[in-house]
C-alpha cells in the first residue's frame, strides 16, 4: 500500500521556482515548480510515496488541483531551507 504524504507550503522562491513544504514528521520537502501552478503560502498539499525524487504528481487540497512537480529534497531542516530554495 502506498503511503500518502501531506504538508503545508511554508516558503516559495518565485524567482527560482522552488517550494518548501513542511511535513508533519519529516521536516521540509523541497520541489521545483514545472509550470504556472496555482500555489500559495499555507496551501495544503498531498502526494504518493514517502520520499519521491524527480517528476511526480501532487494535489493541492486547498484548491483541489493536481499538477506535476520535480521533487528535489526531503527531511530538510529549518537551518538549510533557504539555501535549498536557492535564495
Amino acid at each position: 500500500m502506498t503511503k500518502k504524504m501531506k504538508g503545508i507550503i511554508k516558503d516559495i522562491n518565485w524567482d527560482k521556482g522552488m517550494v518548501g513544504v513542511e511535513t508533519k514528521n519529516d521536516g521540509f520537502t523541497i520541489f521545483q515548480i514545472l509550470a504556472d501552478d496555482n500555489l500559495h503560502l499555507r496551501d495544503e498539499l498531498t502526494w504518493d510515496e514517502d520520499h519521491p525524487l524527480g517528476h511526480a504528481d501532487i494535489k493541492n487540497l486547498t484548491t483541489d488541483e493536481q499538477f506535476e512537480v520535480f521533487f528535489e529534497n526531503h527531511n530538510v531542516g529549518t537551518d538549510n531551507l533557504k539555501r535549498l530554495l536557492l535564495y
